[in-house]
């Protein structure tokens, strides 16, 4: 993507999210101006900080079934479609967040679009297409098998978004895990290994990681490579890692010995079960909850990023070790850890 893009306009929803404010950020330097869609009770408090930048405008979406996004879209380039529910209580929370939602998104945006409009960039996930059966990387054509009701929300997500890539230029990513700086999920499996203790299910299985930093730059280059609509891409940044080997990398950070006690499958749930208990007076959903608990057992995530290299000019830059690295610092620079 072109370093400077002075006087194009984007549209991002999610923007408050981790990815969203990476992104967000990402766009500003490269000199684009952004429009921050936000629905009503958007935790908008984790970008204060940019709300000075004259670039950035932020305005509310509404709750119609198909809210008006002209003036949204006066002008605009792109629209990035980061907004999604991870954590919810019940199915049809993640059902409306990630395919009600997302439908009324798309065929708003593809209604009041105007003349200078060229992409419609949706955020998966690779929970979509499910865990990696035989231990090999997924790529774009294997079959869906999403496990648990995240990721039956966000296939669904996709094939809403689907429906609309004949009228109009659409590319669909789907990251691995991400992480990076200034990721809350992360964050508490950092703060549990000062413990020196891991917990991981048998099995000890594979997932594939990427950095926030590269998937933002595939992000980026999607706006802009001449694929096809409806173009799918799994993203990941390069290598694999098994639970156990995370968990003595985070330890290392610390200085000390990891503990490593592989768990089955029952106690993850259970333990899972008392958390989401625990927190259910606080009204706060815990990051690890039934559904994480789910992920974590069900086998290798393991995401082929081949196809995005090829078509996208991909490049991840985040050696794992090293991404976990600059996260762990970070953390502890802002007082996180």
């Amino acid at each position: 993507m072109e370093d400077n893009c002075t006087g194009k306009i984007a549209c991002v929803t999610g923007s408050p999210g981790f990815v969203g404010q990476h992104l967000v950020r990402a766009l500003l330097s490269r000199g684009w101006k952004v429009r921050r869609l936000l629905r009503r009770n958007s935790p908008r408090e984790n970008a204060k900080s940019e709300l000075s930048n004259s670039s950035l405008e932020s305005l509310m979406i509404g709750d119609k079934d198909y809210p008006d996004l002209r003036d949204a879209l006066d002008g605009a380039s792109v629209f990035f479609n980061l907004a999604g529910v991870v954590r919810a209580r019940s199915e049809g929370e993640f059902f409306k967040g990630n395919v009600e939602f997302t439908k009324k998104i798309v065929k708003s945006v593809e209604r009041d679009r105007g003349a200078h409009f060229q992409r419609f960039i949706h955020i998966s996930s690779l929970a979509a297409r499910g865990p990696s059966k035989d231990g090999e990387p997924l790529d774009e054509n294997a079959q869906a098998s999403p496990v648990g009701c995240y990721a039956r929300s966000k296939l669904e997500g996709e094939k809403a978004v689907l429906e609309f890539a004949g009228k109009m230029p659409l590319v669909i990513l789907c990251p691995c895990a991400v992480y990076g700086p200034g990721d809350l999920a992360f964050l508490e499996l950092f703060r549990i290994m000062r413990l020196g203790i891991a917990f991981y299910p048998l099995g000890d299985f594979q997932i594939s990681l990427v950095h926030v930093e590269d998937l933002v730059d595939a992000i980026l280059k999607a706006t802009v490579s001449a694929v096809p609509s409806g173009s799918i891409y799994n993203i990941s940044g390069e290598g694999r890692i098994r639970h156990s080997e995370l968990a003595s990398i985070l330890a290392d950070f610390y200085g000390h010995h990891c503990f490593r006690v592989p768990l089955p499958t029952s106690l993850f749930s259970l333990a899972a079960f008392f958390l989401e208990i625990a927190s259910a007076r606080r009204e706060k959903i815990p990051f690890f909850n039934s559904q994480k608990a789910q992920d974590i057992c069900g086998g290798n995530w393991l995401c082929n990023n081949s196809k995005a290299k090829r078509e996208l000019d991909f490049k991840p830059a985040w050696e794992i070790e090293a991404g976990l690295r600059s996260t762990f610092d970070w953390y502890i620079q802002n007082g996180w850890i």
